[in-house]
């Protein structure tokens, strides 16, 4: 509409390069919709964020002092976006667009500039609420990086154009103007706030630290220097900006650090031969049998495939099954893909006999009740903590376990005194650890995304383990029948 791309739609149905590819054998329609552009054309505003945010730009706008020509917006906003496209750099497409509708240096520094930092606080805020509602957290490592970013981009902005904003106000004005559509934002209001000025108040110490290394600047930094400088020291491109110390940021930097920060991927597991294989049959999540017979379908070096095993193969960070199976000692277990592979100590078994396995329940017990222990325990830091505590690593051993938690801040003694004092009276209520499958939708429907506390596993069905409805997650692993 009127040169503006509202949305688009792509037939995905082959794979490869052209002139050689296969067709997919799940063929995709990836449909994309600005929503907010929607909004913006049938409301015929200047930009998306005067429809989109409803009164808050106004709001915000009266507060800085912002008395707008909606013309010249127009004329402005439109010029942006024509040179948008036609340069690498926002900042060269920008000062074209202030070029072309000739605005004043009074102009830019009493209207354009503010309303953009208006715009990116407003926008940026409302993505730190819905993502601290969800669980998440500004931190040092993948997402939570880029919240830590997004945060200080907010305070760089205010602090570089005299924004005189209340953050708590903002985030008031944000909930309550989302909530009709998004009630789920009111009950972790406060939350938010909390972490919001917690964050605030870690960088803002840091800022005096900041200061000296700026001052050692010799020359204007590239955007490697500054990727350098944001990672080992914490110094952020608006504060350099503000301090005199580049004279634009560049766009490229924000880009470039959010590619350096993705999650890192696992390594590849080693390539065994197993082309040919059908899926292992997994009997721990059936009757679980200690004792079992199965068929050889692959022996080679140390490893053995069986075509079923009561052997739990490494995975959620609960440690693998031991025992014996034909004789000789299980000292790994692992999953490739559907495939399950014992390691053995001592020697293997040949292809096609029938052997008999056992699996050392002792071991299991232990490493079992460690299990259905960080449930427990998740969950009673969640209730003691607040609604932002997720899982964010755990393992289970068969002497002990540990659990790695989302929190803005080291607990405090009275903190784990209450989880252990809550723990442990879950644990003697002795509850029902109830075990089910569920299609991966309908889970995700009846009790929400919250139950991937290990991360969301690419699978259509989940296996729901309930301990009634202190604790409910999607799990793989082995638990107990009750908590006590």
């Amino acid at each position: 509409v009127k040169g503006v791309e509202l949305g688009n739609a792509v037939f995905t149905e082959f794979q490869g390069e052209l002139g050689k590819h296969s067709e997919l054998e799940q063929k995709v329609i990836d449909m994309g919709a600005g929503l907010e552009r929607f909004a913006w054309i049938t409301m015929g505003t200047p930009t998306a964020y005067d429809c989109c945010f409803g009164p808050i730009t106004n709001h915000l706008m009266q507060k800085v002092g912002i008395d707008a020509d909606s013309a010249l917006l127009t004329k402005y906003f439109t010029a942006i976006a024509k040179n948008t496209g036609s340069y690498d750099d926002i900042f060269v497409a920008r000062k074209n667009a202030i070029n072309d509708v000739v605005l004043t240096e009074d102009q830019v520094n009493r209207i354009i500039s503010p309303l953009e930092g208006i715009y990116l606080v407003a926008d940026h805020i409302r993505t730190l609420i819905f993502a601290i509602s969800d669980g998440a957290l500004p931190s040092n490592v993948g997402g939570g990086y880029n919240l830590r970013m997004i945060l200080r981009r907010i305070i760089g902005t205010m602090d570089r154009l005299a924004l005189k904003l209340d953050m708590n106000e903002m985030i008031d004005m944000q909930i309550d103007y989302l909530k009709e559509t998004y009630p789920e934002l009111e009950e972790p209001r406060e939350e938010v706030k909390t972490i919001i000025s917690l964050e605030s108040e870690r960088y803002k110490n840091s800022k005096s630290r900041m200061r000296k290394i700026v001052s050692k600047l010799k020359q204007e930094p590239s955007v490697d220097d500054l990727i350098r400088l944001y990672e080992s020291d914490g110094v952020t491109p608006d504060y350099l900006k503000e301090m005199n110390a580049i004279s634009e940021i560049p766009s490229a930097f924000y880009s470039k650090l959010s590619e350096l920060h993705q999650s890192a991927k696992r390594g590849e597991q080693a390539q065994l031969p197993l082309e040919g294989l059908s899926e292992t049959e997994l009997l721990f999540y059936g009757d679980d049998p200690k004792e079992f017979d199965a068929k050889v379908l692959k022996a080679f070096d140390k490893f053995v495939v069986l075509d079923k095993t009561s052997f739990y193969a490494r995975g959620g960070g609960q440690e693998p099954d031991h025992g014996i199976i034909a004789g000789f000692n299980v000292v790994d277990v692992n999953k490739h893909g559907d495939i399950v592979v014992h390691e053995l100590q001592g020697g293997i078994p040949k292809e096609g006999e029938t052997v008999s396995c056992v699996v050392d329940s002792k071991r299991r017990e232990g490493i079992t009740k460690h299990h259905t222990s960080t449930h427990i325990l998740n969950s009673s830091a969640r209730n003691v903590l607040g609604s932002w505590v997720w899982q964010h690593s755990a393992f289970k051993e068969v002497d002990h376990a540990r659990l790695d938690i989302t929190h803005h801040s080291a607990l405090t003694d009275d903190e784990v005194a209450k989880i252990e004092e809550m723990s442990n009276a879950k644990v003697k209520e002795n509850i029902p650890v109830t075990i089910e499958e569920f299609d991966r939708g309908t889970a995700e429907q009846k009790y929400g995304f919250r139950i991937y506390q290990g991360g969301v596993v690419p699978v259509k069905s989940v296996r729901i383990v309930s301990i009634e409805d202190f604790d409910i997650e999607a799990c793989g692993g082995t638990h107990v029948k009750s908590t006590k």
